[in-house]
């Protein structure tokens, strides 16, 4: 009995979870599993020994799920057979997009504010620089949920900068995140 490895997120919204895995030989397909309190419940299976995706959907907006992935095969009884466990992953449905509040600028310094995000874990800032510059970078990762304010600093008199915001949740391979908020701009002093 064969663990499926390699369980990842392929891609999220704000009510699915897409997974990827490497297949199994001699698996019939693959019985993807979430988490309900302390119980294990199949939500989704996925026919096919080469299978690699599936998709758990009719989630809520904004939340971490511990999700699992087993090889399946029946024997000529007709029986099911699973695969054994492999760790499970946590991952998580896409945040909401935090509000900009506010953009000010003093002299060589930006200070942005944006409205809190329930559930998130954090946040990351980004800046673009320049008159209609589209070109976003991020400039920071702000975690925790108690901190909706950040300060780029030694930037030039004159310049104009963008600053936009995303939330994120952590997962087991990186992070869900948000789309960009709405950005703001000012051109520094």
């Amino acid at each position: 009995k064969l663990k499926v490895n390699n369980i990842t997120v392929k891609g999220y919204t704000d009510s699915y979870i897409e997974l990827k895995w490497t297949p199994v030989s001699g698996a019939e397909g693959y019985r993807i599993y979430q988490k309900f309190g302390s119980k294990w419940k199949c939500v989704a299976t996925v026919k096919g020994e080469k299978a690699t995706v599936g998709k758990v959907r009719n989630l809520s907006a904004g939340k971490k799920y511990s999700l699992n992935v087993k090889a399946y095969k029946y024997d000529s009884n007709g029986k099911l057979h699973t695969s054994s466990c492999n760790s499970p992953i946590t991952a998580a449905t896409r945040p909401s997009t935090p509000g900009m509040r506010t953009l000010k600028t003093t002299p060589g310094k930006a200070t942005a504010t944006w409205a809190k995000v329930n559930g998130a874990d954090g946040y990351m800032v980004y800046m673009a620089k320049g008159q209609n510059s589209t070109n976003f970078k991020r400039i920071a990762t702000i975690s925790g949920n108690g901190k909706l304010t950040y300060s780029a600093t030694n930037l030039k008199k004159g310049d104009f900068c963008y600053v936009a915001v995303r939330s994120f949740i952590k997962t087991s391979d990186g992070y869900a995140l948000s789309k960009m908020s709405q950005a703001k701009y000012v051109v520094i002093k």
